[in-house]
């Protein structure tokens, strides 16, 4: 699609070919499978193909300085291919009471069936009494609460710290008399509500950029799963840097602008390879530079802004203003990141930008 005539993206056409974009893909590997250990042998890894980079990433994520609250859930990867892997899951099922052990304070959502020897209501027996009724067991060696709560239906609560009490109520849409109705809530209820949803959000923005790579091996949908979920994370990260450090006043780049600032600052940050030629849409040879520079342009990210590499000054035709001082004018401009800088013996923004 890229690379087509008619859909063409010079940001992505003019710096790789479609063929060798292809063989990557089809040779791109992250383990040695000659050293894989067989099912059944000491080792075995079901993950091996793909362990190298799930362990890389996950020890960066492990970098990010933990918030207080954190949400915890199962995450799907759209893959319909042959992996022991796949699994078929109707509904969510949610783990609860492993982190009590570790000492950390949780509470989530339980399914009704594994509430064995828990000796709650019914709930035909529920559904007799008004909206908003809830009934409760704790295990004493644990801590452990378990409420159930009448709603529009029942649902099931389990948690370490919170309980029935202090209650409060809630505003409800009640169907029959097509109102709200004021419902009495137990504090799981609202200390669960105030603090679900981080995983359902980052499998939304997932989603709104995924990549959508065919591909029959079940090692490769977890690379574009996991570079897809780095980069929301990230983006977040970044807007919450904006955030605190309050460096703009306007609101931040969205997730697929700033996807694409990514990819800028990565390319940038490489050595400045040749364009490729526009005669065809797999052309992997050097051709001379588009006359339409505003099309092909580079606008390098932070990450490639400081990065020391290729950065040149160059001598161009015209004056334009200084990227850095916004006052003045200069024939000077960076090689690798396109952009006008002052370079003289009073004015040295080519450093000076080149060296936040």
């Amino acid at each position: 699609m890229h690379w087509e005539a008619a859909t063409r993206y010079p940001q992505i056409a003019d710096k790789m070919g479609r063929q060798r974009f292809d063989k990557i893909k089809r040779f791109l590997h992250f383990n040695d499978n000659s050293k894989a250990k067989k099912p059944g042998e000491q080792g075995f890894d079901k993950l091996y193909k793909i362990r190298p980079v799930l362990g890389h990433i996950r020890s960066k994520f492990l970098e990010v300085t933990p918030e207080e609250h954190h949400s915890i859930d199962e995450q799907m990867i759209p893959f319909k291919g042959r992996s022991s892997l796949r699994q078929y899951l109707p509904k969510k099922p949610t783990k609860w009471g492993m982190l009590k052990i570790k000492g950390f304070p949780c509470i989530g959502t339980l399914n009704k069936t594994r509430l064995k020897g828990c000796l709650l209501l019914t709930d035909g027996e529920m559904k007799k009494r008004e909206r908003g009724t809830s009934d409760y067991r704790t295990d004493i060696h644990s801590g452990v609460i378990v409420v159930k709560w009448l709603d529009n239906n029942t649902v099931c609560l389990a948690s370490t710290y919170a309980g029935i009490t202090p209650q409060d109520t809630c505003r409800r849409w009640n169907v029959k008399d097509k109102s709200r109705v004021e419902v009495s809530r137990p504090a799981i209820v609202y200390e669960y509500n105030r603090h679900m949803g981080g995983v359902d959000l980052v499998d939304m923005l997932v989603e709104m950029c995924r990549n959508h790579l065919r591909t029959r091996k079940w090692y490769m949908r977890i690379f574009w799963w996991l570079i897809d979920t780095t980069v929301c994370n990230s983006w977040l990260l970044f807007r919450s840097d904006v955030k605190a450090l309050t460096l703009r006043r306007d609101e931040p780049m969205i997730l697929r602008t700033f996807r694409s600032e990514v990819a800028a600052g990565l390319y940038a940050s490489a050595r400045v390879m040749p364009q490729l030629r526009r005669g065809g849409p797999s052309a992997d040879v050097e051709a001379s530079p588009s006359p339409i520079r505003s099309l092909n342009r580079i606008r390098t990210a932070m990450s490639a802004q400081a990065d020391g590499l290729d950065h040149w000054p160059k001598k161009t035709d015209k004056q334009s203003r200084c990227k850095e001082c916004k006052s003045g004018y200069t024939t000077f401009e960076c090689e690798k990141c396109e952009l006008p800088l002052c370079l003289t013996a009073k004015s040295n923004c080519f450093k000076a930008f080149h060296t936040k």
